[in-house]
């Protein structure tokens, strides 16, 4: 098993490593792409490395790999996309996204909307 200095661990996460042979570009986004860079990463025994990779996306699991660098894999599941004109927000492929919400007040004088920044809005008419 090989044993990687803590400088060139560093060195590979903050800035793109040389590509190793048949290894992919620094950064990649994707599940195909991300499949193929950690499997290209794989069997060198230390594949990962300590590096911020957060790309504050809450549909992606932001790994570095010694080889390639950081990589943000899509997953399925609950998000928050901050929109209050949404519910029941999921992740779907690297995009949170919501239903409309409801904005009915069951009054027939009123319009009825949803109004970003704040959300639901009725204005009456009557």
């Amino acid at each position: 098993m090989k044993s990687w200095p803590a400088l060139l661990v560093l060195a590979a996460c903050g800035a793109a490593p040389p590509p190793a042979a048949g290894a992919p570009d620094a950064v990649v986004d994707g599940v195909a792409d991300a499949a193929v860079a950690v499997e290209a990463a794989a069997g060198d025994g230390s594949i990962f490395c300590n590096a911020d990779c957060d790309d504050h996306n809450p549909c992606t699991d932001d790994v570095c790999y010694i080889k390639i660098g950081c990589t943000h894999i899509p997953h399925s599941g609950k998000c928050d996309d901050g929109n209050p004109c949404t519910t029941a927000d999921f992740c779907t492929g690297d995009t949170c996204a919501g239903d409309p919400v409801s904005c009915d007040d069951g009054q027939a004088c009123t319009d009825d909307a949803c109004v970003l920044p704040g959300g639901c809005t009725h204005t009456s008419h009557c």
